[in-house]
């Protein structure tokens, strides 16, 4: 992950933190955002580590969903991008391992 991606990924954390959000789906937030945060750490000490990134992944999409169901289109959209540019089969591979990928 590279920097602009943990700016942005910050960014829309701490503006997905600060919006009013049912009861019900507030410790579910709560607890994905202790998560991207404690991973995003841990990156930073070891960026081999492919288990964090998926952890991450997971995180993302359940925010999105979370985003999405409170109408929150924007963010929910930024967070599923930064969940695909995570992906190993995402944009920084060829297309060729896409493609090989995707047919498997």
């Amino acid at each position: 992950m590279d920097i602009f991606s943990f700016v942005v990924l910050e960014n829309t954390l701490e503006e997905l933190a600060t919006r009013q959000m049912p009861p019900e789906g507030n410790s579910r937030l709560d607890e994905c955002i202790t998560v991207i945060r404690a991973c995003m750490q841990l990156i930073a000490t070891s960026p081999t580590n492919g288990e964090y990134t998926r952890k991450i992944q997971q995180a993302l999409t359940e925010l999105s969903k979370i985003a999405r169901q409170n109408g929150e289109f924007i963010i929910a959209a930024r967070l599923k991008t930064i969940a695909y540019h995570l992906d190993p089969a995402g944009p920084s591979q060829p297309e060729i391992v896409r493609t090989a990928r995707i047919s498997l």
